[in-house]
Formats: structure tokens, C-alpha cells, sequence
């Protein structure tokens, strides 16, 4: 979810179903008033009839400096891991980003820093955890564009969040350990009374450094103590 300047909130999914039509799913703008939230605009992915683009796995919302909603839209199939960029006020789709194209497969978080102006995705390449970023006016445009970060120690990023004071992008995620090479009924009961095959990982990074982004375990007295870290926020308490 995510908030403008002027207090909507921004939510996805939503399933809307139109009376004598399918149901489909969308990104929603809602207002507050006197008798709770209402529904202001909606953003739906445009398809063409010979598309086999699947754009009905919607992750993630944000709205940038331009004025613009962001939507992420996830599932690999046929390249449709994607930002889709809607004008605000019409919902018209605007523009489109192939995340494969910036370098990334199985993107799981998004986040916009910088004031609205950067956008950062995280995700996993070859197999290794990495975060993108990528200048909001550069979406959709052709030829090479972002910056592509692998981060060492960590094999899938769950979260993104921005120290709004040092601009410092914070990405958690997760190692792998020992996995089973197979499940089955057997190896189903060993995984359920044994310790996670994962562990939860953090680390960070400013988007125009040039050094390696390196993760650390999350630990409590030296035992790793987070398993699955799914979100993550950044909260001042001097604010």
C-alpha cells in the first residue's frame, strides 16, 4: 500500500467484477470521507487479444514524483514480470518495464526512494539475490537503463525500505541452508522437526555506491533468530 501527498490510498489487488463481465484484478485509489473509504480510481493492466502476457499476479503499489502509479506485476511466464506505469487520474497505462530486461527474474519487493524519484526493486539473478534501481523517467525507455546490485550472502530479497535521513536502502531476505534435495512423505516429516532450511538476512546500500553489497545474518546472541523476514519499514523514533 502506499499514500500521496494528498492522503488517497493506494492498495492491490483488488478483484472487481463488473456486472456481465469477468472478473479481473487492479490496483485501487481510495479516499476517506464521512461514510468510510471509496473507491477513486482503478488501474488495471491493458492486454491485447493476442497477448499471452499473464499481467493478473499484481504485487506491489507505489506512486512516484511524476504523478504516476507503479504497479508490480509478477509471473514469469512469457516474460510478465513488470512495472506498470498508470497516470494517475485517468488510469489510462501509460507505460511498461520488462524487469527481465533490467537484469532480474522473480522480483518479490519494490520501493521507491529518493523522493519519488528512484525506483528499486529487489529480486534474484541466477539464482543470487539482487536489487535494481532505476530512475522513474527512465521506465519503459529503450536501451540500457538501471543499475543492477548483486547482494552477497543472500539468495532471495523479501523486503525494501529507505532511511529517509541518509537515503539508505535497506533490503532484507533470506540465505538457503542444507536444503532437501527432494521431498517426499519421508522428507516432509525430517524438514518439520528440524530448524528452517533458511534463515533470515539484512543488508544495505545507497544506490549510487560503487562497492559491493554485502548481507548479514540477523542474530540474538549469536543464533540466528529470524527465519523468514517478509516486510520491512523504517521507523525513526526521534521523529
Amino acid at each position: 500500500a502506499a499514500f500521496d501527498e494528498s492522503g488517497d490510498l493506494y492498495v492491490v489487488p483488488v478483484v472487481v467484477s463488473p456486472e456481465g463481465t469477468d472478473a479481473y484484478v487492479a490496483g485501487a485509489r481510495l479516499r476517506q470521507g464521512g461514510g468510510g473509504w471509496s473507491v477513486v480510481q482503478l488501474y488495471a493492466p491493458q492486454t491485447q487479444a493476442n497477448d499471452n502476457i499473464v499481467l493478473d499476479n499484481l504485487r506491489e503499489i507505489e506512486t512516484d514524483c511524476r504523478g504516476r502509479v507503479l504497479v508490480l506485476n509478477v509471473a514469469r511466464q512469457n516474460r510478465s514480470d513488470a512495472v506498470l506505469v498508470f497516470d494517475r487520474d485517468t488510469g489510462l497505462e501509460a507505460g511498461r518495464e520488462d524487469v527481465a530486461g533490467l537484469g532480474m527474474e522473480s522480483p518479490g519487493a519494490m520501493r521507491l526512494v529518493g523522493g519519488g524519484g528512484v525506483l528499486v526493486l529487489g529480486g534474484a539473478s541466477s539464482g543470487k539475490a539482487c536489487v535494481v534501481a532505476v530512475s522513474v523517467g527512465d521506465l519503459g525507455q529503450s536501451g540500457p537503463h538501471g543499475r543492477l546490485f548483486e547482494v552477497v550472502g543472500m539468495d532471495q530479497v523479501t523486503g525494501l525500505a529507505e532511511d529517509p535521513g541518509t537515503g539508505a536502502v535497506w533490503v532484507t531476505g533470506i540465505v538457503l541452508e542444507d536444503v532437501p534435495a527432494a521431498f517426499d512423505s519421508t522428507t516432509m516429516l525430517d524438514v518439520l522437526n528440524r530448524p528452517p532450511f533458511y534463515s533470515g538476512c539484512v543488508a544495505s546500500l545507497m544506490v549510487d555506491q560503487q562497492t559491493p553489497v554485502e548481507a548479514r545474518p540477523v542474530v540474538s546472541g549469536g543464533e540466528r533468530t529470524l527465519s523468514l523476514p517478509l516486510a520491512v519499514e523504517w521507523f525513526d523514533p526521534l521523529r
